[in-house]
């Protein structure tokens, strides 16, 4: 998937298929907020979401994206993977 109307979306696809750790380190903000439907509270800072991301970009595999849902810098990504070899 390539979207060339948003570069930000380009990147973030590259380091999840790249598994590019270093470089979504890089992309993070400083004072990045990240949320999840399946935990109950956002985690906040750069260390706090490079960590839950990295992690995922571990253990998740075969990412597909269904949605992306983009309103200026707030980002939703609708998306399946595989884990352990089941998807």
């Amino acid at each position: 998937m390539n979207r060339t109307d948003n570069p930000h979306l380009d990147r973030w696809h590259a380091i999840v298929f790249g598994r590019d750790l270093a470089d979504l380190r890089a992309m993070l903000a400083d004072d990045v907020v990240f949320r999840s439907p399946y935990v109950w509270r956002p985690y906040a800072g750069r260390e706090a979401a490079w960590f839950i991301l990295s992690n995922v970009l571990e253990i998740f595999r075969d990412f597909t994206y269904h949605r992306e849902l983009i309103d200026g810098d707030n980002w939703a990504l609708e998306f399946s993977a595989g884990v352990g070899g089941c998807r």
